[in-house]
């Protein structure tokens, strides 16, 4: 009578063991499709990260200039040797005034792509708002430059902004990054056009 309970209890054991192993499968499926979405948004965020980093790298072309006239640097394969790009002239306390804000613009969108990294939306759309967003501050320095083209493309950086925050508030990353794209597309477009 023993050995036959023991064979039931073993025959329940084998029916416990297949469902476990169907709920492994099952979690390992979806642990994997979470880790595969979060593979691609990681992917995404480094595309992202690579674009701020040619924000950085514009501005220096106009140090790379400065030396290479100075005969302080020699000349790589592949280099400008001319800065073409518009000069704003720039007075040296504007130039530096100038220059701390786009530094701040470069490290809010380090700390917006850290938000979103963690779906902190709600986060990422504020700083969106504040230090990208056509910000009563922002809308006078950028109205206080003399070239209209420069104005113009300052002025539509911060709408953009603005529009990023929004986008951002909804909480869909693939929008998100979006926009922000769209962002930081008006930074390279205007280091690759203008110099202080």
């Amino acid at each position: 009578m023993l050995f036959k309970e023991l064979e039931g209890l073993e025959s329940i054991g084998a029916d416990n063991a297949l469902y476990m192993d169907d709920r492994a499968t099952y979690q390992h499926f979806h642990l994997s499709a979470d880790r595969q979405k979060e593979k691609t948004m990681k992917k995404k965020l480094v595309v992202l990260a690579s674009a701020v980093l040619i924000c950085v790298i514009q501005p220096s072309m106009a140090e790379e200039k400065i030396a290479l006239d100075k005969g302080k640097h020699h000349h790589h394969q592949g280099m400008p040797t001319v800065d073409k790009r518009i000069s704003l002239n720039l007075a040296p306390a504007m130039k530096q005034h100038q220059l701390a804000n786009m530094r701040n613009h470069l490290d809010a969108v380090r700390r917006i792509i850290e938000a979103v990294s963690t779906d902190q939306f709600e986060a990422a759309s504020q700083i969106a708002s504040e230090d990208l967003g056509l910000t009563t501050r922002m809308e006078g320095m950028c109205n206080s430059f003399e070239n209209e083209s420069f104005k113009e493309l300052a002025l539509t950086f911060h709408k953009s902004g603005d529009e990023l925050a929004a986008v951002l508030k909804s909480g869909n990353a693939q929008k998100s990054l979006q926009a922000l794209n769209e962002t930081m597309t008006f930074c390279v477009n205007c280091h690759a056009t203008y110099r202080q």
